[in-house]
């Protein structure tokens, strides 16, 4: 009797602890899911109330120049680019979620990649005062991709380094081929990730949380969908990083052919 006593003890001793470890997660789930909602908005409330204001300017005639007219209608492109790749992460990530998501891979030019994000993010960049660098050593690997995938996932990992770099204003991208594998380093000399952190970034909706990183506005979904789309290419995401002495992500991706 006493052993039976104790295993059944045991087993619901574990089934308790199984069933809170559940609830946690849940209320864990729940909460993260909460501030991913209020990020949204809250991300989607400041390129809205930029474009309504620079709009509202121009139509009252108060740009005074035509370069200020120009600068006036670029921010509002620009607001309405950033209010599209976060509308896209949203949907790309219901559609990981449901399992819904394909890609179409075709002969792809690394360095046409890089470029192309580099583009897209030129005047977000000129605005804050970045000033963005693209070395590369020259092989130019060309690879079976789905290149506006990876190109949204470069993106994604730029976005970041925006957004931590601190007062650090300077990113670089660098390419190339390393170890049979094709790469793509994003290098930013901001805020850094202490080694604790860097286990959990890549954790649907996880923010990191510090003084440093209190007044960044985030989704928590922008390293996540960079990763499901570096490994759908059968490639990694590898990230070194120490406090106060920046970060670089770099994506690695298997080579298929080099030019």
């Amino acid at each position: 009797y006493g052993s039976i006593l104790s295993a059944v003890l045991g087993a619901a001793l574990l089934a308790g602890y199984l069933l809170l470890r559940d609830v946690h997660r849940e209320a864990e789930t729940a909460l993260m899911r909460s501030h991913f909602v209020a990020s949204v908005s809250h991300e989607l409330k400041t390129p809205l109330t930029s474009i309504r204001a620079h709009a509202e300017t121009l139509l009252m005639g108060r740009a005074g120049s035509a370069e200020t007219t120009a600068d006036y209608l670029k921010t509002i492109v620009s607001e309405s680019e950033r209010l599209t790749r976060l509308v896209d992460s949203v949907l790309e990530f219901s559609r990981i979620e449901q399992g819904r998501k394909t890609y179409h891979l075709q002969a792809t030019r690394l360095d046409d990649v890089v470029r192309s994000a580099a583009k897209t993010m030129e005047y977000p960049l000129a605005q804050l005062g970045f000033t963005l660098t693209i070395a590369s050593d020259g092989t130019a690997p060309i690879l079976l991709a789905d290149p506006g995938a990876l190109t949204q996932a470069i993106l994604n990992l730029l976005g970041n380094a925006m957004k931590y770099s601190g007062e650090a204003r300077h990113i670089e991208l660098r390419t190339g081929t390393r170890d049979g594998e094709a790469f793509v380093d994003v290098v930013d000399h901001g805020i850094g990730i202490t080694r604790d952190d860097q286990s959990r970034i890549f954790e649907r909706f996880h923010r990191v949380q510090s003084n440093e990183t209190a007044g960044v506005a985030g989704t928590g979904l922008g390293l996540p969908l960079a990763l499901h789309v570096v490994e759908a290419h059968r490639g990694r995401i590898a990230v070194e990083s120490q406090p106060g002495r920046g970060s670089t992500f770099s994506v690695r991706i298997p080579l298929q052919v080099q030019a």
